[in-house]
């Protein structure tokens, strides 16, 4: 159960993974990042029972995308994103959601972008959701559901 009901801007998450990805040596491509977003809200939903973000989830071919983080970084095309952005720091989350977003990031910054695809693409959100070309909303609820059951194991 939580006990703060902050929920964060997409982008500030982000901009999280990104500085803590390149400060573990790991940076993130667009590709990754949006699998670990999904990550980030489904332990949120599961664990906190909030969102850590409002901006909706999309079940786009390679995986769950969040349209606005997708476009705001997608000038890095495929490339690992190596700038830091200095507006977004640790404190800027409360700690218990901090400690989800970092062990997220902790368990997926050594996986390749294309294993993250695969692993979304075996998960009933995804699977459920994805039409080719539709870009398709992910019910969050499609994610508590799928990360609880996830949890248990």
């Amino acid at each position: 159960m939580n006990s703060n009901n902050k929920i964060y801007n997409v982008i500030d998450v982000a901009k999280y993974v990104i500085n803590k990805s390149i400060e573990m040596g790991t940076p993130v491509s667009n590709l990754k990042l949006q699998k670990i977003l999904y990550f980030i809200q489904g332990e949120f939903l599961s664990n906190l029972e909030k969102p850590a973000f409002l901006e909706e989830i999309e079940a786009w071919k390679h995986g769950p995308v969040v349209p606005e983080v997708y476009y705001e970084f997608n000038k890095y095309i495929a490339n690992d994103i190596t700038s830091r952005f200095d507006d977004v720091d640790e404190t800027f989350f409360e700690i218990q959601d901090r400690n989800i977003i970092n062990k997220v990031i902790k368990d997926n910054c050594t996986k390749s972008a294309w294993n993250l695809v695969q692993i979304t693409h075996k998960q009933s959100p995804w699977l459920d959701n994805y039409k080719c070309g539709k870009n398709l909303t992910i019910p969050r609820e499609d994610i508590e559901k799928c990360f609880l059951s996830k949890n248990k194991k």
